[in-house]
């Protein structure tokens, strides 16, 4: 059976499709948001995750590592990033005695998830909720996604993917078309924009939305409102009124930029890159709320 890799899994959400949901974080992502709240999710392999404040000095990380990827200078743990992003096997998790360093990233089967959801089944008959597939990008495990979507399916769980629609796996097409409901990010209406906020154009994105369009697949339009990037009114009634062609769209959300994954980063050997951006004002969210509104477009901020 065809086995990937999750980095987490968010049970009792109310956010990621109708009802209550569990939410399976797929690691893997070909885009490079400077504002992502996940970052541990970008690599599609399992990584290492170091947390200083919970180390003890015990130097056992030191005697574990085959690549000399950690010292200790003036007491203090330093750690050569680039010899760890190499390591396979991480063995300075498992020699670890306080929990410091953590392995992000799981290496599993279909079946193995789909035990895990159904634990919830209950609370998806009572609430009429189900599964949702996030990340990273759902998409660049394609055939992972697509077979766990088809075994949820056949276990009559309602299934939900969040997704930019951005993927080259041969099996992405296939995925889009088992989920029930999809959440479709759109950066940037703008294909150079979009290249230069996160590293590709956003034509693919375009072309999923008319394909779920074609078949008639309930669509979520999400819009990602990053100050100085993406707010601009210009932008945001471009991607509403893109949106409102998809004959099949349910609604449109706008989803303020936050900072709360920005400790992330220093924990995976990253520096973050918007640390002076502050999160949009109340009233700017408002005034794009009603642009939208002003199309007859359901809009909803999450």
């Amino acid at each position: 059976m065809k086995s990937g890799v999750i980095f987490n899994v968010e049970r009792f959400a109310i956010h990621d499709g109708p009802g209550i949901r569990t939410v399976v974080f797929l690691k893997g992502c070909p885009l490079t948001c400077l504002w992502c709240a996940n970052p541990e999710g970008q690599l599609v392999r399992p990584q290492l995750s170091f947390e200083p404040n919970d180390c003890l000095g015990c130097k056992e990380c030191v005697r574990a590592c085959p690549h000399e990827g950690f010292q200790f200078r003036n007491g203090e743990p330093l750690v050569l990033w680039d010899r760890c992003l190499k390591c396979k096997t991480l063995d300075c998790v498992d020699a670890c005695p306080t929990g410091a360093r953590k392995r992000v990233g799981q290496l599993t089967t279909p079946q193995e998830v789909l035990q895990q959801v159904l634990r919830d089944r209950p609370f998806f008959e009572r609430s009429g909720g189900g599964l949702t597939l996030s990340g990273g990008e759902p998409l660049m495990q394609g055939a992972f996604t697509a077979e766990l979507l088809r075994m949820a399916k056949a276990a009559d769980i309602n299934t939900c993917l969040e997704t930019s629609g951005i993927s080259d796996h041969p099996k992405a097409m296939e995925a889009l078309e088992l989920a029930d409901f999809v959440f479709l990010d759109i950066k940037h209406m703008d294909s150079a924009a979009h290249c230069e906020l996160v590293g590709r154009g956003n034509e693919q994105t375009l072309a999923v939305a008319r394909h779920l369009s074609e078949m008639g697949k309930p669509v979520v339009v999400r819009i990602p409102l990053v100050p100085g990037r993406n707010d601009s009114q210009e932008n945001v009634l471009a991607t509403a009124q893109f949106a409102r062609s998809i004959r099949s769209l349910v609604r449109l959300e706008i989803l303020p930029y936050h900072r709360l994954g920005v400790q992330k980063y220093a924990r995976i050997g990253r520096v973050y890159q918007l640390q002076q951006l502050e999160p949009p004002s109340s009233e700017l969210v408002e005034s794009r709320r009603k642009l939208v509104e002003g199309l007859d477009i359901v809009c909803k901020i999450v």
